[in-house]
């Protein structure tokens, strides 16, 4: 209970959360940026997946996608 700490512990203490709160934030920030740097590529390999089992399927089952060429985009 704050009330009855010492002012002084009570300063300790609040200034040990906002030391915990800015290491929470700045690590937080950081995996944000490297989040924010790795989605793009994790969402073209994904599709370049999608893309590739799409056109394994064509391939495989010509009466499905008739007008499909291996050689033209999805």
């Amino acid at each position: 209970e704050t009330s009855t700490m010492d002012p002084d512990q009570q300063l300790r203490n609040e200034r040990c959360v906002d030391n915990c709160a800015g290491k929470l934030i700045r690590s937080n920030h950081r995996l944000m940026g490297t989040y924010v740097q790795l989605m793009p590529r994790m969402m073209q390999r994904r599709m370049d997946e999608i893309e590739s089992k799409a056109r394994t399927i064509a391939i495989d089952h010509p009466f499905v996608f008739p007008s499909f060429s291996p050689h033209s985009p999805l």
